[in-house]
């Protein structure tokens, strides 16, 4: 995909099957903000067709993050806070949105998320995890309930979350490190049809990794959270 205007950036980018949503801002400053979100379908001989979003009912916010659960619906996340007394861009209510017509129409999907500021957003099986600005939540029903994951996590910004291959679910924070908890003890018990295998430990407490710089380079020692 690339952006007609060389002030637009991607600011977030998920891709699943023959779907793919990407994410823009331009400019990205407070004066001019603008934002939007495009959804692309690929075809049998790899031709892409891209659909503009008109993104009606969204916040005018910055876009942070974008998913795709196994149904083909669109999920993207919000930064800043909810502002209903606000007037033009900022305003409006939500961290999480969801379109299941490919980006014709949203609905706020937050819940009882807190006003905090959203960063990124996974599907994990049946789960929505969110990545936000005080740590990581998950929701079991669709986003209408949201709940802390885990603990030993600090109350940091996580930046992005990943379900990765290993059963684990991961959450690189700002300046803490990467943090990793198994998946099942958030009750995802497999992951695109392939069950997670019995032998993955639960612990309450996440594992940490912790990193120091040398010479320009990040190197981590992985450790147990207590």
């Amino acid at each position: 995909k690339t952006w007609p205007e060389p002030a637009q950036v991607t600011t977030a980018l998920a891709f699943r099957g023959s779907k793919a949503v990407a994410a823009w801002c331009g400019p990205c400053n407070p004066v001019g903000f603008d934002r939007g979100v495009s959804i692309g379908t690929v075809d049998g001989a790899g031709s892409w067709t891209w659909v503009d979003s008109a993104l009606t009912g969204v916040p005018s916010r910055y876009v942070t993050g974008a998913a795709i659960d196994a149904s083909g619906n669109v999920y993207i996340t919000l930064g800043g806070f909810s502002r209903a007394w606000a007037e033009g861009p900022g305003a409006g209510i939500g961290h999480l949105y969801r379109s299941a017509d490919n980006g014709a129409t949203w609905t706020d999907v937050s819940g009882d998320m807190p006003d905090i500021p959203a960063n990124s957003v996974q599907v994990a099986g049946d789960r929505l995890v969110v990545g936000t600005d005080l740590g990581v939540i998950v929701s079991a029903d669709g986003g209408a309930h949201w709940s802390r994951v885990g603990t030993g996590l600090p109350a940091t910004v996580a930046i992005d979350v990943e379900a990765g291959p290993d059963g684990l679910l991961y959450a690189a924070t700002h300046g803490r490190g990467i943090w990793s908890i198994p998946l099942s003890s958030i009750g995802v018990t497999s992951m695109v049809g392939t069950p997670l295998t019995a032998g993955v430990a639960t612990p309450s407490s996440p594992t940490g990794v912790t990193a120091k710089k040398n010479r320009g380079r990040a190197v981590g020692k992985v450790r147990k959270a207590q």
